[in-house]
């Protein structure tokens, strides 16, 4: 996704992280959780402390967006 390259960088990868140490890095204050579902999806549950941004939603703003600058780009970004 270009936008996701302008944004975030080209050091974009996949994790490796078992679902406990993201769980750890989030509740450590290390990461946060990108939910990029659909509002629908997100309205039949979510998980807590996660920040909503749909896909849709994502690849139509632009990069200086109000919502993915409010993200901490220092922290580890994991999306679901």
């Amino acid at each position: 996704m270009a936008l996701w390259s302008k944004f975030f960088g080209a050091r974009q990868k996949h994790t490796n992280d078992a679902p406990e140490l993201i769980q750890k890095n989030i509740a450590d204050g290390k990461a946060l959780m990108l939910d990029v579902r659909s509002q629908e999806e997100w309205n039949k549950g979510y998980l807590k402390n996660a920040v909503l941004i749909a896909i849709t939603q994502l690849r139509s703003l632009p990069p200086e967006t109000v919502e993915l600058e409010e993200l901490d780009k220092s922290k580890i970004i994991y999306c679901h």
